[in-house]
């Protein structure tokens, strides 16, 4: 899997030292993070698409009904199921983006159909850690756990 990122200060910014700390913690589950060429929006088309179709579908028709953050992640989790499991995208043959991906990885786990989302503005580097914790009987969950500061 490979991570195709701006340099935006979430993903390392202008440090070097996060950049390259993002990529050791990235290349522990064996994914890679490329930052895209500054100025260069193109690198970045289809996302830059995803982020617009957003705004147009999810921010802007509900904004105004979400009264705290608990509201927009409760709104966020069902938009995101039904981005990816339950809307046909022309791009896609009319097949959903989960439809797409089991044509061409029949195993993967149907888990994956239920992204949480989270506040980017609260993850960072410095300040959490990511680790894969195996349930029984279930997929393996991404676990964001706060690093403890005062050591």
């Amino acid at each position: 899997i490979v991570f195709t990122v701006d340099h935006g200060e979430e993903w390392g910014g202008k440090s070097w030292m996060k950049v390259k700390e993002l990529k050791r913690l990235f290349s522990g589950f064996g994914c890679k993070l490329i930052q895209n060429h500054k100025g260069h929006m193109e690198e970045n088309a289809h996302l830059e698409r995803s982020h617009r179709t957003d705004d147009e579908k999810f921010y802007i028709p509900r904004v105004l009904n979400m009264k705290s953050e608990i509201d927009l992640l409760d709104e966020a989790l069902g938009y995101i199921y039904y981005y990816n499991n339950l809307r046909e995208h022309s791009s896609l043959n009319c097949q959903t983006p989960y439809q797409h991906l089991q044509k061409y990885l029949p195993e993967v786990d149907k888990n994956i159909r239920f992204v949480i989302p989270i506040m980017l503005d609260k993850v960072s580097v410095r300040d959490w850690q990511l680790e894969w914790i195996q349930c029984p009987g279930a997929a393996p969950i991404l676990l964001f756990s706060k690093l403890n500061m005062n050591n």
